[in-house]
């Protein structure tokens, strides 16, 4: 295989390796050939070699674990709007639906949830509308399907709505809160990117180099805020965002 003019020799090994790793040829979680053995391959130095797979790293292509060498990174289907709440005409769509969704786009998805009161730290404070300090009722949920975590989310919920017996497994939260009367009349959504915190790459099983978006949701009744999701964190390569907005009137 020949660069094209003016082409590094390492960016066209590393283009012919994404090649291979985009029609299948090197699927996901499949090792990348050795060194030694794309050396002998395209006739490069060990320094162009490592610098090719430099370039698939950067690009998310192939990840490089410690002992195990360097693997095509196996990132599995999106999720589209997995778990994101959507106001629709006929009622609500919550983590029920969300997570139905994932099961037909992920396979069995499992979801381990928990349930204390906290004490609301400033941020939360003020994005529920309690002062700092407020016993607040925390829901934490994780997401898993085929081995790897899909999503981590806090929920947050005023006592005065906790009291709707939203730690009862037999229902959803904004399931339940409609039964106690809370209609959600609007929904207010902040989406940012940045990388994950140590604790959060090791319970994503995140690469190196992979960002995650995060999600802060407000559910409001009128003006009072009934739930605050902060935050919804999903990995950046294996989740996109969809939203259907309609207006309701």
């Amino acid at each position: 295989m020949s660069p094209a003019p003016g082409q590094p020799r390492y960016r066209a090994i590393a283009a012919e390796l994404r090649a291979r790793i985009e029609d299948g040829r090197l699927a996901p979680g499949a090792p990348l050939p050795t060194e030694n053995a794309l050396m002998g391959e395209f006739g490069v130095s060990r320094g162009t070699v490592r610098e090719a797979i430099a370039v698939l790293r950067s690009d998310g292509l192939v990840v490089t674990t410690h002992g195990r060498g360097t693997h095509v990174r196996a990132v599995g289907p999106t999720a589209p709007g997995d778990g994101i709440y959507r106001q629709r005409r006929d009622g609500i769509a919550g983590e029920a639906e969300g997570s139905r969704r994932a099961e037909k786009l992920l396979g069995t998805a499992q979801v381990a949830v928990e349930h204390a009161e906290v004490p609301a730290t400033e941020t939360l404070a003020e994005l529920l509308g309690v002062e700092p300090g407020t016993p607040v009722l925390r829901r934490r949920v994780r997401l898993e399907s085929a081995g790897a975590a899909r999503r981590l989310s806090d929920s947050y919920y005023r006592a005065d709505v906790a009291d709707a017996g939203l730690t009862d497994p037999a229902y959803e939260p904004l399931a339940r809160l409609e039964a106690a009367g809370e209609t959600i009349t609007r929904v207010r959504e902040v989406v940012r990117s940045r990388m994950p915190t140590l604790d959060e790459s090791d319970a994503l099983a995140l690469g190196p180099d992979v960002p995650v978006l995060v999600v802060t949701r407000q559910s409001f009744n009128q003006e009072r805020v009934i739930e605050v999701v902060n935050d919804l964190v999903l990995p950046a390569d294996r989740n996109e965002l969809e939203y259907d907005l309609r207006v309701l009137r």
